[in-house]
């Protein structure tokens, strides 16, 4: 279970970021300005690879997705 504060989608990609106690216990979070983020996910689908991605990082994805 998680808190989502902040979901960003531009027709390729999809992700959201989040907040869960689940994992604050074990992993860093990062403040900002709606609140504490310690994990995100994010879906990317290739078109031409015929693939869907799914990432996740803890506490943010860093690099391209």
């Amino acid at each position: 279970k998680a808190e989502r504060l902040e979901t960003f989608a531009d027709g390729k990609v999809i992700s959201v970021t989040a907040n869960s106690d689940l994992m604050q216990k074990s992993n860093p979070y990062i403040a900002a300005e709606n609140g504490k983020y310690n994990t995100q996910i994010a879906i990317r689908v290739n078109e031409m690879e015929r693939k869907t991605y799914i990432l996740i990082g803890n506490p943010l994805i860093l690099g391209n997705y």
